[in-house]
């Protein structure tokens, strides 16, 4: 369409979709310039918050499944996601790695109820240089959680990073 820079940037679960693809297409085509990873995990399947909790119990339980269907008009896979998790994709850490050298953005609210501050942390660590990981002060789990300053903020780094706006000094949100 004639965009000058692509940035895709995931929201929780789209977090991990945009780093599998980041990982998946390396150029040409279908190529970003640069990932935003916001409220995402570093690893599939977690269980360590009561709210993941809740979530795997949803996905991965009859009762649970049911329950979806019935309260939260959710439709879930009879078999959930398995037991033995044969089929999973790539690990979201990993795939971060496999990034650069376009840049990575890992955004991530210190009240995050879902993920703790260990997975943008693992993240972070996982990626190659250019990366950078930026905890949002009194923010929770992603677009819920997310006001105009979140909004306004992710999307000025994002473009001050692929060299849009590049006179735009950091927003001073980031709190550095």
């Amino acid at each position: 369409l004639g965009y000058r820079r692509i940035v895709t940037v995931g929201w929780s679960m789209g977090s991990g979709n945009v780093l599998l693809q980041g990982a998946a297409v390396q150029t040409g085509e279908g190529s970003a310039d640069a990932i935003v990873s916001v409220s995402g995990a570093g690893r599939w399947y977690l269980r360590d918050t009561a709210a993941m909790r809740r979530v795997q119990w949803l996905i991965g339980s009859r009762s649970g499944r049911a329950a979806a269907r019935l309260v939260l008009r959710t439709r879930v896979a009879k078999d959930g996601w398995g037991k033995k998790h044969v089929d999973a994709p790539l690990q979201p850490h990993e795939a971060i790695a496999q990034i650069s050298p376009r840049p990575v953005l890992v955004v991530h609210g210190d009240q995050d109820p879902y993920f703790t501050l260990e997975q943008p942390n693992a993240l972070f660590g996982a990626a190659r240089e250019p990366k950078e990981l930026l905890v949002v002060a009194g923010c929770g789990h992603a677009e819920p959680a997310a006001d105009e300053r979140v909004v306004r903020g992710v999307g000025a780094r994002a473009r001050q990073v692929v060299g849009l706006n590049a006179a735009t000094a950091r927003a001073s949100w980031w709190g550095k």
